[in-house]
């Protein structure tokens, strides 16, 4: 074999070598895959040296062909990106993602699943807010009970007998309105009463599901009398109010079965006995709740720990008593509106006369309470700030959430890209850097942009000084999902 043949099979691989970096150079956005190409490309070539050295005739022919194949396996995008050599890894991350958390308790009635879109200000969960929109109808009629009672004030300060006809007229249609509605607020409140009254029963006496029959309230309170007997009007108060608050409660809820279709006397008399019958079963919770004070204020005093039914106890007295207070001012509400449009009617307007202005405090105040309680109902749907993607849900339907507990995670449907810089890398790197991602073994190539970046550095476990920066799409791709791992590379000098 000739030694002129082996250095000019030197000289053309050389020259190979020489063409295939400036190509590779040139071309230095092309994805992961296309450079695999070039380099078999490159294998091949040597493959063919090996062959020409072994008795190659057309060395150049070969070379050429080989050249022609490279250059073919190269795909160029279109505005291509010139990359300044530096490559990082990162991590798809969402653009923004938030723990959401409800402002009120409740039972969920329903929610979204997770991975199901919303759209920004879409409603997520939704509690059952039956009983606030009580409350909300017992602020109208308020308002309407406050409108009317000034009407009615201005015609009895002309005189008791020469009521308008206007105002005996909308005397007569609020007055319908309300003994209809009271009595579907009356039918939905009653029917919640039984767990009450058996519960304020176990508390004082035993029972009720309470678990320990001996821990009952009634029960410690006997023992400390015995030493304190400061605790005796307590005691008796307690059992005296339940005694009330449980016959009133029973006359109602007969009065209630007596008649399936009441006329509006029926439905009068049952508004005006529900409220007092709720007005005494709170009566009975706040003396209760006097003796039960005072009952874990002795035994601290004492040193003695509390039983843990008390928290039971104490968190079922809240909760009952709310409950009761928000029923008792439904129906107070009605109560009101029936009274002042009855009065109107039967040309009672001997009643109390306020001046204008006081009657139009009341009407201002019955306005802030309506405007509260309708607040209070937007708590009852838990809506999404953003458009995004529910990444976690951690309450599911018909299960019971408390105030300020945090339910769902919400994701922006946009991604970014997390990297971390080495200060030689940063200092190359600036906001408005334009980049390419990629995702190794696919066909992923997104363009981006440097978004936000360290002003000042910080050091790693290691030591190293290093400078996370976030990349953004003007574009996004779909492909990119938060969690995948990425390859970052810069665009040389040039910014947006």
């Amino acid at each position: 074999m000739r030694l002129p043949h082996i250095k000019a099979l030197q000289k053309q691989g050389r020259a190979f070598g020489i063409r295939a970096k400036n190509l590779l150079d040139r071309y230095a956005h092309i994805t992961y895959a296309a450079r695999v190409a070039v380099a078999l490309g490159i294998g091949v070539f040597g493959v063919g040296t090996v062959y020409a050295f072994a008795g190659a005739e057309n060395l150049g022919a070969l070379r050429s062909a080989l050249l022609a194949a490279v250059s073919g396996s190269v795909v160029i995008q279109e505005n291509p990106i010139v990359l300044s050599g530096i490559s990082v890894e990162g991590e798809v991350v969402s653009a923004r993602e938030l723990a959401l958390s409800v402002h009120t308790g409740g039972v969920i009635e329903e929610t979204l699943r997770v991975g199901d879109s919303v759209d920004a200000d879409g409603v997520i969960l939704r509690l059952d807010d039956t009983d606030m929109r009580r409350l909300v109808r017992s602020a109208e009629i308020s308002l309407a009970a406050a409108r009317l009672s000034a009407r009615l004030n201005a015609s009895a300060a002309v005189s008791a007998l020469s009521l308008d006809s206007a105002t005996r007229n909308e005397a007569s249609a609020q007055l319908g309105i309300a003994l209809i509605e009271g009595h579907q607020e009356i039918t939905g409140i009653l029917p919640l009463l039984p767990d009450v009254v058996s519960g304020l029963s176990g508390m004082l006496y035993g029972g009720g599901g309470f678990g320990d029959e001996s821990d009952y309230l009634m029960a410690h309170a006997g023992t400390i009398e015995a030493d304190n007997e400061a605790i005796s009007p307590l005691i008796a108060r307690a059992g005296d109010e339940y005694i009330k608050a449980k016959r009133a409660y029973e006359s109602a809820f007969a009065l209630f079965h007596r008649e399936p279709n009441p006329s509006d006397s029926e439905r009068e008399r049952l508004i005006i006995t529900t409220h007092e019958m709720l007005q005494t079963l709170g009566n009975a919770f706040d003396a209760t709740e006097e003796l039960f004070s005072f009952i874990k204020k002795h035994r601290g005093s004492f040193g003695y720990a509390a039983p843990s039914v008390f928290e039971i106890y104490e968190e079922s007295l809240a909760n009952y008593s709310a409950q009761v207070r928000d029923q008792e001012s439904i129906v107070g509400g009605t109560r009101s509106l029936v009274e002042a449009a009855r009065a109107v009617l039967s040309g009672e307007a001997s009643i109390e006369v306020s001046s204008p202005e006081s009657a139009a405090l009341e009407i201002q105040r019955a306005e802030l309470a309506l405007e509260e309680a309708q607040a209070r109902l937007a708590y009852y749907e838990l809506h999404a700030p953003f458009a995004g993607t529910i990444a976690r849900l951690d309450k599911r339907a018909a299960q019971y959430v408390d105030d300020g507990e945090t339910v769902a995670l919400l994701v922006a449907s946009e991604e970014n890209v997390h990297i971390t810089l080495m200060q030689g890398e940063a200092a190359r790197v600036n906001v408005g850097t334009r980049v390419l991602v990629s995702v190794e073994g696919t066909d992923i190539s997104v363009p981006g942009v440097v978004k936000e970046m360290d002003a000042v550095g910080k050091k790693d476990e290691d030591g190293i000084v290093v400078f996370e920066a976030t990349i953004s799409f003007p574009k996004p791709d779909d492909r990119l999902k938060p969690g995948m791992q990425v390859i970052v590379g810069f665009e040389m000098g040039s910014a947006e």
